[in-house]
């Protein structure tokens, strides 16, 4: 992963010719999302996440409007770049070698690390920017009270194009804990969570209440499974309102 990261990041740099910018991807959870995010912001550009299954004349606005240099994808979803210079993550995994010529990790904190576009409710989409240094800000303050260590393990389960993934996606490599990633379209069945949970000994977990109370369903009416949440420390939940009962319930 460290290596395909590094020559993706070496890529960019060839296209963008050293200048900073937003890079897109369009990819499931997957080898290709993450080397792909990881590449992008090592060389201090900005991911932009774009869902495959988001509609074609979005994801145009979107690329257009942010004005995206270049789009990394899975192989097969090559064809949702349009007119935008695409990189076929797939393909790229297949033929990099690694290379002796890897520049430095050139990021600083005020760069942009990501860019996530709003639903686009009350009008067309909007991009938030989000530098490094507020994202490590969020991390270190989680880190500070819910420490993660060596042994202890985040289940990445968030759609990336939702900011809840960030702490997913970074937070483990900053502090040398480990990474299990749900399958994609799996991180909201109760029975792939718990089966995903207890195979990596997952310890720290997030969930939208909504999402959270269909889990509690499902493990009050399938008791025999509560053991296999037995590793788990911290389970947050963020996104929507909070009920006490729910709380209560899984208490």
């Amino acid at each position: 992963l460290i290596a395909l990261s590094e020559s993706l990041d070496c890529r960019i740099r060839e296209i963008t010719e050293g200048k900073k910018a937003i890079i897109a991807v369009i990819a499931e959870r997957s080898i290709e999302m993450y080397a792909g995010i990881y590449g992008i912001i090592r060389g201090g550009n900005a991911y932009m996440p774009i869902a495959p299954d988001y509609p074609a004349d979005r994801i145009e606005y979107m690329l257009k409007n942010s004005n995206a240099a270049a789009v990394i994808c899975q192989g097969k979803f090559t064809h949702l770049a349009g007119n935008t210079l695409c990189i076929d993550m797939t393909e790229f995994i297949v033929n990099t070698k690694k290379s002796d010529n890897i520049p430095v990790c050139s990021a600083n904190e005020n760069d942009t690390a990501y860019v996530i576009y709003t639903s686009g409710s009350t009008g067309n989409p909007k991009g938030a920017r989000v530098s490094h240094k507020s994202a490590v800000n969020r991390i270190l303050w989680m880190h500070d009270k819910y420490p993660l260590g060596k042994d202890d393990v985040i289940l990445q389960k968030t759609p990336y194009t939702f900011d809840v993934s960030v702490w997913e996606l970074f937070w483990w490599g900053m502090v040398g804990g480990c990474l299990a990633a749900s399958k994609p379209d799996e991180h909201f069945l109760p029975e792939k969570i718990l089966e995903e949970t207890q195979k990596n000994k997952v310890t720290h977990i997030h969930f939208v209440p909504s999402v959270f109370e269909l889990f509690l369903n499902y493990l009050e009416n399938h008791t025999n499974e509560i053991e296999k949440f037995n590793s788990v420390k911290y389970v947050f939940l963020s996104g929507e309102a909070l009920s006490a009962s729910l709380v209560n319930r899984f208490y």
